[in-house]
């Protein structure tokens, strides 16, 4: 089925949203674009990339589609942002 049509974006986007990510979703052709405007653990994620891997690793598993980490406000971006193939 096609994620972009399903419930499964807005019930990943409120799973981050309660983990205090502040997560926004925009949907594109045949893919789907969050972007996270706050890292829980800024701190830590400065001193080792692992954390970036996870969150990457985390939204894959909401959203069960491959995922590309395309920023990081660890690199100076105004959010992290992920690109999902729906």
């Amino acid at each position: 089925s096609d994620v972009c049509s399903s419930d499964l974006p807005k019930a990943a986007v409120s799973y981050l949203q309660e983990r205090g990510y502040f997560p926004a979703m925009e949907r594109g052709e045949g893919t789907i674009y969050l972007r996270l405007a706050n890292c829980p653990y800024l701190e830590v994620a400065q001193d080792t990339q692992v954390l970036c891997e996870f969150d990457r690793a985390l939204v894959e598993a909401l959203f069960g589609r491959p995922v590309e980490l395309q920023s990081r406000i660890i690199d100076d971006e105004s959010a992290c942002a992920f690109q999902i193939r729906a």
